[in-house]
């Protein structure tokens, strides 16, 4: 094999990926797509000598290359140097855990070890992703299965995680069966048993998978709410039309929707921009005209999003959110969902999975006493590191009936992080974003699948208000319903059902991705061992 085929299988890779990416994409090609992958490494282990150690890595970048820059290519929409750092720097790590992997499967004793230290690798990288300052989860491969909901019933047992576990075991299964075959030229032993797993593999995920879809059905309580999409321009209207105009464009999309059986109303994230200090809320004119507009009905509530700020009355320990105002007192901004009722009661969340570069400067504990602040990302509205919630507040109707768990945007994309909210008291998910920004590419609907597999990992309806993406219902099994246009002001209607039991997901997290840790920390050590044994019996 030459060296531009292992660019060419590289590219293959990243080919494969793009095709098999929601929204649009063929999920199932997702269980080939590693093959070439595996092929580029397989060759290179076997000869040695012809490759410097850390080669492999320039080899597979092009294939992750492609597969960022074509799944996630929107993201130029709205930061054209936040798209570099994220495409950029995403194709880097996943390049290295690819070649890191290959490096110290080197001093294991078979292709399986190889694999197994492999796949925890990877698992922890994507659960790393989830956890560090520039986290960047989207492409974590359990996603590629979002527009295909009827396959993934089980990820109530194992999450998204388990969708990456079902992509590796699948691909290596193959590998290994076609290697043997390219190798003999026969359908000896190793071919049959690999092509057998795979087979019982996709059998039992996919058949079990597809019986739950068809029978299940949607537990809880019915409640009729209501989502507004006003479609406000993020660009030119967002920040600068004036309070009285957006409460009014809500209000009114609200009343074609209304019924007496109505309980909620759900406005989309930001929807208020209007300099609102949390310690003066019901001073807000945005505030007041919402509370006379309530008032006009004995049990409706709405949860809506806007930009608040919050005085910190203790400078001893300031966080690092922490911002200076003019007057000499210190404050912290947020993006905050606000649920309001008829009660004059007033619940607030700050969203607390900040987008990096845009919400929150990574690392700023580190880079805080540099000129770096600046280089945050101008989306209008707050812009620098904005303050968080430390715990995932539920919102409460007033007969305590419907308990929503405030999920701002990018928030959606966190498996284990929604599932906190459940674990907190929520029996239904309301996700307030601005997908906007991206315009009409596939990132708007690339969110909104994603929404379908939090329905399924916690067994509870999802309610979506995005301002100028796609609103809907989605129910418990993952299905969307009562979709809107992309950048079409509009208003819907919908029964969600108030489901209380927890799945196995919702109460363990993600335990794959906790094993996996500790697995690649011992198999790391392991590598470690084998590699120094040998030099002290050489001495």
């Amino acid at each position: 094999m030459k060296k531009y085929h292992l660019v060419l299988l590289s590219l293959l890779f990243g080919v494969l990926m793009v095709l098999s990416w929601p929204s649009r994409g063929f999920p199932f090609l997702a269980l080939v797509a590693w093959i070439p992958l595996f092929f580029i490494d397989s060759h290179i282990k076997s000869n040695k000598q012809k490759f410097k150690n850390f080669s492999i890595f320039f080899y597979v970048l092009p294939g992750f290359l492609v597969w960022n820059i074509f799944t996630t290519y929107w993201l130029y929409n709205s930061t054209p140097a936040g798209s570099f750092m994220a495409l950029g720097l995403n194709s880097l790590l996943m390049s290295f855990v690819f070649a890191f992997s290959h490096l110290a499967g080197r001093r294991l004793y078979s292709h399986y070890q190889g694999f197994l230290l492999f796949i925890m690798m990877w698992i922890s990288f994507e659960y790393l992703h989830l956890h560090w300052d520039i986290s960047w989860p989207w492409l974590n491969l359990g996603n590629v299965f979002s527009s295909a909901p009827w396959a993934v019933q089980w990820y109530e047992y194992t999450g998204a995680f388990g969708g990456t576990l079902y992509v590796f075991l699948t691909n290596i299964f193959l590998f290994l069966a076609i290697r043997y075959y390219i190798k003999f030229r026969t359908f000896g032993r190793p071919v049959n048993v690999n092509l057998i797993m795979a087979l019982v593999l996709n059998a039992g995920l996919l058949l079990s998978s597809f019986f739950v879809y068809q029978n299940y059905q949607d537990q809880g309580e019915s409640h009729e709410m209501v989502v507004v999409q006003p479609n406000i321009d993020p660009y030119s209207e967002q920040y600068t039309l004036p309070p009285r105009q957006v409460i009014q464009n809500i209000t009114n999309l609200a009343d074609k929707k209304i019924t007496p059986q109505t309980e909620v109303v759900v406005a989309p994230e930001s929807a208020i921009q209007e300099n609102i200090w949390e310690e003066r809320l019901m001073y807000a004119s945005s505030m007041q005209l919402l509370d006379r507009y309530l008032s006009n009905y004995e049990r409706l509530s709405m949860i809506i999003g806007a930009s608040t700020f919050s005085r910190i009355s203790d400078t001893a320990d300031l966080p690092l959110s922490a911002r200076e105002h003019s007057s000499g007192f210190y404050y912290n901004a947020h993006n905050t969902a606000v649920f309001l009722d008829s009660t004059d009661r007033k619940q607030l969340y700050h969203k607390s999975k900040l987008v990096a570069g845009v919400e929150q400067l990574p690392f700023k504990k580190v880079l805080d006493h540099l000129p770096v602040e600046d280089l945050a990302f101008d989306l209008g509205g707050t812009i620098g590191t904005l303050g968080k919630s430390q715990e995932r507040k539920v919102f409460y109707t007033a007969d305590s009936t419907i308990k929503m768990a405030p999920v701002i945007c990018y928030e959606s994309v966190y498996g284990e992080f929604v599932g906190d909210y459940i674990n907190n008291g929520a029996n239904v998910i309301v996700i307030i974003t601005n997908d906007g920004w991206w315009g009409n590419t596939a990132g708007h609907r690339q969110h909104l699948d994603f929404a379908a597999l939090r329905a399924i990992e916690t067994r509870k309806s999802v309610v979506r208000s995005a301002n100028t993406g796609i609103s809907a219902f989605v129910d418990q099994k993952g299905d969307i319903h009562n979709a809107t246009n992309y950048w079409e002001k509009d208003v819907i209607r919908g029964t969600i059902k108030t489901h209380e039991e927890k799945t196995f997901y919702t109460k363990t997290g993600n335990y794959i991705a906790r094993i996996s840790v500790f697995g690649m920390i011992l198999l790391l050590l392991i590598c470690l061992i084998l590699t120094i044994i040998p030099r002290k019996y050489h001495k």
